[in-house]
C-alpha cells in the first residue's frame, strides 16, 4: 500500500475513543461510574482525576457515593462536581459525598436521542472523513506511482473508514437504546 495502514487506523481509533467519551458524558438518567472518570479535581496544587482522590460506588440505580480518601479534598471534589452538569443533587456527610441523580423526563431522553447524539455522530464522522481525505491527498501527491496502485490505496482507505463508520454508528445506537430504555 502507498500509505501506513496502522497509522491511519490509529488516527481513526483515537477519534472513535473521543466519540465514545463524549457519548459517556451524555446522562441517561441512571447512575454510572463512567460519568466520573474524566472529572478533574484540584488537589495539593495540581489537577487529578476524581478517581485518584475518591472511591466511586454506585449506590443504587439513581445514586452514587464517593468516599474521599483525604478529608481536605472534600471541598475540591464538591467544587469539581458542581462545575459538571450532572443533573443531580449533591450532599456531604464527612468524607462521604452522595450524588442523587434527578430522573430524566421522556422529553429530555428523546431530545438527547434524536438531536444531540446524531449531531455528535455527524461531527465525529466528519472528523474521520477529513482524515480519509488527508490520506487520499498523500497518496495522490506521490510521484512515479501507477494509477492502479493509487486506486487500490484509495479503495483500501475507504474500506477501513467504512469499518470505523460502522463502529461509530453502533456506539451511537447503543447510547440511544440506553437513553430510551427505562
Amino acid at each position: 500500500m502507498l500509505f501506513d495502514q496502522d497509522e491511519y487506523k490509529l488516527e481513526l481509533e483515537e477519534i472513535l475513543e473521543r466519540f465514545k467519551l463524549e457519548l459517556s458524558k451524555i446522562r441517561s438518567g441512571k447512575a454510572s461510574i463512567s460519568v466520573f472518570q474524566k472529572i478533574q479535581v484540584e488537589s495539593y496544587g495540581t489537577f487529578m482525576g476524581l478517581t485518584a482522590v475518591a472511591k466511586v460506588i454506585v449506590d443504587g440505580p439513581m445514586s452514587v457515593k464517593l468516599e474521599v480518601w483525604d478529608k481536605s479534598n472534600v471541598t475540591s471534589v464538591i467544587e469539581a462536581l458542581e462545575k459538571v452538569d450532572l443533573g443531580a443533587r449533591i450532599s456531604q456527610e464527612g468524607n462521604i459525598i452522595r450524588i442523587n441523580f434527578i430522573p430524566l423526563t421522556e422529553e429530555d431522553r428523546k431530545e438527547k436521542a434524536d438531536k444531540i447524539i446524531p449531531k455528535l455522530l455527524n461531527e465525529f464522522l466528519t472528523r474521520a472523513r477529513e482524515i480519509r481525505r488527508d490520506y487520499n491527498d498523500k497518496v495522490k501527491s506521490l510521484d512515479k506511482v501507477s494509477e492502479d496502485d493509487q486506486e487500490r490505496s484509495y479503495e483500501k482507505i475507504q474500506e477501513i473508514l467504512k469499518e470505523y463508520e460502522g463502529e461509530f454508528e453502533s456506539a451511537a445506537k447503543n447510547k440511544k437504546l440506553e437513553l430510551l430504555t427505562l
